[in-house]
């Protein structure tokens, strides 16, 4: 059985001891990966951008000193547990750090190296076990797939969850396709970290607190869930584990974002059933609307109850073969949420490797990115509410 390393934060000025407790845990058979900051500001904002599953924190640094210390830390992150590691060998100091919500309190003069893994999971399983988690989040998945291989189901994604992040609603976009992810191509960016990892576990493994941890924070209140970077890194997921993997998802943002590709899989199936809107994306060509009908029937096979379908048409101009938006509109086989019209930017959608909904927000392919965010934000999208006309772009 595979078990998840624990992530730990050492904020600590002394680097000799920080040596020590990176020695220490390294040591301990890949059951914690650590990080270490020399003072409190620093080890503040790392909390703020990764939720670690403990922090050994020194009292006495640079920038804070005592107690204030660890009341500091505990209102960053509540929900984290604290083991203070320190030279302070005062008793009653002690004795309130523990009231004040320490889990532990260990003294650099009296601690053994060896016993520091097994009082970091005692900690963690005290914390845990007096702190039942609260509620999960139930967010709402919105699926983009293509009618074909490169009709701008990414560039359309991306630009949709900038936008729904920009709105201040935390979301997250993610990504499963074969052979390797396409985020980090189109953001330039290799990614520190993806979600390769997730097709070798255990479905009961696969949870949003995992998830979390494997996402890159992109813009604002935007963050990534990077796919596998090579096909050698790739494995299908399934269908436990697909299913865990999107319920998961919904426990971290208010929206997620789902960029996958037009051929059926475990997590096509799971994404489409568990979402709000699954959109289908085409160009404005005969071939395209043909594929697009195609994909909506396969898509409409898998829907949930109460996953509403709609379309995005792509205008890309150019040589591509268009077909009247009358007769599109009239042949397609479900309500549209909008088209994008043509942009000119050197790859389309991105200006400096950033969505347009962020970087170019008041070109008329970006508004009509953001209109369409808008629309599936607030779930306007029920064909017996809505008429085809309605989301014509003008």
């Amino acid at each position: 059985m595979e078990i998840s390393a624990r992530h730990v934060l050492l904020i600590e000025d002394s680097e000799s001891v920080a040596d020590l407790v990176k020695a220490t845990l390294s040591s301990a058979h890949g059951s914690f990966d650590l990080e270490w900051c020399r003072d409190l500001t620093s080890g503040l904002k790392k909390m703020r951008g990764f939720p670690f599953d403990i922090v050994l924190l020194e009292l006495s640094l640079s920038d804070s000193s005592g107690i204030d210390t660890l009341l500091r830390v505990r209102h960053e992150r509540p929900e984290t547990p604290i083991v203070v590691l320190t030279r302070d060998e005062d008793q009653a100091k002690a004795m309130r750090g523990i009231s004040e919500g320490a889990q532990d309190w260990v003294t650099k003069a009296t601690l053994n190296p060896a016993s520091l893994p097994r009082i970091l999971h005692f900690a963690i399983e005290r914390h845990n076990s007096s702190h039942p988690l609260p509620a999960s989040r139930q967010g709402k998945i919105f699926t983009f797939i293509g009618s074909k291989g490169g009709v701008g189901t990414t560039t359309v994604a991306l630009n949709v969850a900038a936008a729904l992040a920009s709105s201040e609603y935390q979301t997250v976009a993610t990504e499963w396709c074969w052979p390797r992810g396409h985020f980090s191509l189109y953001l330039a960016q290799k990614p520190a970290k993806d979600l390769s990892a997730i097709g070798t576990l255990a479905p009961r493994l696969i949870t949003g607190s995992r998830l979390k941890r494997l996402a890159v924070a992109a813009y604002r209140n935007l963050t990534l869930l990077h796919g596998p970077q090579s096909a050698a890194e790739f494995h299908y997921l399934n269908p436990a584990q697909a299913e865990a993997f999107v319920k998961s998802l919904c426990e971290i943002s208010d929206f997620t974002v789902i960029d996958l590709p037009n051929y059926p899989s475990a997590v096509s199936r799971a994404a489409v059933r568990h979402s709000a809107v699954t959109v289908v994306v085409l160009e404005r060509s005969a071939e395209s609307l043909v594929l697009a009908n195609e994909t909506l029937s396969m898509v409409q096979s898998w829907a949930g109850p109460d996953t509403l379908t709609t379309a995005v048409i792509v205008n890309k101009g150019g040589p591509v073969p268009s077909i009247a938006i009358e007769a599109l509109y009239s042949q397609l086989h479900c309500n549209a949420a909008g088209m994008v019209s043509p942009s000119d930017e050197l790859v389309p959608g991105f200006f400096g490797q950033v969505p347009i909904t962020l970087s170019r927000p008041r070109t008329l392919a970006a508004e009509s990115l953001v209109d369409i965010a808008t629309r599936l934000a607030s779930g306007h999208l029920h064909p017996e509410t809505t008429s085809k006309e309605v989301f014509v772009a003008k």
